[in-house]
């Protein structure tokens, strides 16, 4: 990817807009989490309901620590660790600190810090958490290239950044911070 490429995206999430990028498994479609019109653009394009909540993705832990005071020290090294699969960790948001369209119905809120190149330098360039949920059309298979993301989205998007999604076949296992249980395998 071109540094000019990835400027472009990072413009075109700070300014309000919404962006599909490769990640470890799928495209992605990305924004900013505390901009409530972004994230509704994102939800309309998708057709998804704002009740589901979104997945956030940080290119390391500094990114989120603010939102993560309230944890033990067990469940801060689970989200900090390696895994050779990526994982999203389902966080307890009791106090509220997430905005509600990113919690959606839920008292949580959920993260994964990035593995793949290109979505981690967007977060790193922006300068903490993006928007990360698949790049598809509701009940539609997630994108894994841009033709893919193009067909399903046409000009809907501000930016499409092109590379190559990750070696993972399967989306990234959700799991509990709390208690370390799956909701979904990967």
């Amino acid at each position: 990817m071109s540094a000019w490429s990835l400027k472009l995206a990072v413009q075109s999430i700070v300014s309000g807009g919404v962006v599909a990028y490769p990640t470890e498994s799928v495209f992605g479609l990305g924004c900013d989490p505390f901009n409530p019109y972004a994230v509704d653009r994102l939800l309309q394009l998708k057709s998804r309901s704002a009740s589901k909540g979104l997945i956030l993705i940080v290119n390391e832990y500094a990114q989120i620590e603010t939102w993560c005071s309230h944890l033990d020290d067990l469940q801060r090294a689970r989200i900090k660790k390696k895994y050779t699969h990526s994982k999203t960790w389902v966080i307890p948001d009791a106090d509220h600190k997430m905005p509600p369209w990113i919690r959606g119905c839920f008292n949580s809120f959920a993260v994964r810090i990035v593995d793949h190149p290109i979505a981690a330098e967007l977060c790193r360039q922006v300068g903490g958490p993006i928007v990360s949920t698949s790049a598809n059309l509701s009940g539609w298979n997630p994108a894994r290239n841009t033709l893919h993301v193009r067909k399903q989205f046409g000009l809907g998007l501000d930016y499409i950044v092109s590379g190559s999604v990750g070696g993972q076949r399967a989306p990234s296992e959700i799991c509990d911070v709390v208690s370390g249980r799956v909701f979904r395998s990967g």
